[in-house]
């Protein structure tokens, strides 16, 4: 029997994503994963590479299964793992057992996938010979972002700015909170801050002038309230600009100053530079805050032109064009 033609029990199809998440990774991969299972109308399960803060942070996409039985009865495979040889591995597994495959990446190094998904702003197209969606209109994010993009209030003179800092789901995010607090709070005396504290497990410690903000369910409302962020250069990036709010971009990790600097250049966000550097760094990127917090007009031109980049429909798009795909090959091997 083909494998398009299998019936599961509820009728429905089965994708299988292949995840890399955990401290060091980071999260961002399991959050487009969620952002695509929410608009596939598919069974989901969950192979994942990663230790037990990826395992206790994945049952926000589906269930984990081993890595033996995940393609098992599967009809589609996507992969978000930034090891080149890693997803290579899986794209090469499915194609054997012809199952339909797609590939997610932030940047030109690609798998032959039957269906590339290169979202990453700044990211060059990939060879010609694939199947390829480019570009910031494919870019995983929630489609509740598209949904509440109509909600964010117009721009206003900041008396008390609500800030939020959401650099990413690792331990780093313990290591440097409280400096860029204080950073901040030495320019803007009157900001209340809330800290996104990611997935990484162990205990926080309390924060002085800031909170810490659970993010499990996703950044979409506290986005949706803050007048300022200050994000890291992965999923939240574009979050806050499909949502429309003003934002420095400090690179937790040097692959993401790629796309903060295409960002910078579309005049979207501030960069501030990448953390590791040096304390310099949270300084800039608490210099941008309190310049941004001061100049309501630049606040509109660079949420105006943020929201024209990210409109935050990427994961339907990429839903879309995995069932057209799939009905082609299901026409195909009628």
């Amino acid at each position: 029997m083909s494998v398009l033609a299998k019936t599961h029990a509820n009728g429905r199809l089965r994708c299988v994503f292949r995840i890399a998440a955990g401290p060091r990774v980071g999260f961002g991969h399991l959050m487009r994963a969620r952002a695509l299972a929410r608009c596939l109308e598919m069974d989901i399960s969950i192979s994942l590479r990663g230790g037990r803060a990826a395992r206790a942070a994945a049952d926000v996409v589906g269930p984990v299964v081993t890595d033996a039985e995940a393609l098992r009865d599967a009809d589609v495979l996507v992969v978000d793992d930034p090891s080149p040889s890693r997803g290579r591995a899986w794209v090469a597994r499915a194609r054997r057992a012809g199952i339909l495959s797609v590939s997610v990446h932030d940047d030109e190094r690609v798998h032959d996938a039957d269906l590339v998904i290169c979202g990453a702003l700044g990211t060059r197209r990939p060879g010609a010979a694939l199947d390829v969606l480019h570009g910031a209109r494919y870019y995983l994010l929630d489609s509740r972002i598209a949904g509440a993009r109509h909600l964010r209030a117009p721009q206003r003179h900041l008396a008390h700015p609500q800030i939020i800092v959401a650099l990413g789901g690792g331990q780093h995010v313990v290591r440097v909170a409280q400096r860029l607090v204080d950073a901040i709070v030495s320019r803007v005396p009157d900001a209340e801050i809330a800290v996104a504290a990611g997935f990484a497990k162990g205990s926080r410690p309390p924060l002085r002038h800031a909170s810490w903000l659970a993010v499990r369910t996703g950044l979409t409302r506290a986005l949706l309230d803050a007048d300022l962020a200050i994000v890291a250069g992965g999923v939240t990036l574009y979050e806050a600009c499909a949502l429309g709010v003003p934002a420095v971009a400090l690179a937790v990790v040097p692959e993401q100053r790629r796309a903060i600097r295409a960002f910078a250049q579309e005049g979207a966000v501030l960069d501030a530079g990448e953390v590791s550097a040096s304390r310099q760094s949270l300084d800039a990127a608490a210099a941008g805050v309190a310049r941004l917090a001061a100049d309501r007009t630049q606040r509109v031109a660079m949420t105006t032109r943020a929201r024209r980049l990210v409109d935050g429909r990427g994961a339907e798009r990429v839903a879309a064009r995995i069932h057209a795909l799939l009905q082609d090959r299901s026409r195909r091997c009628a």
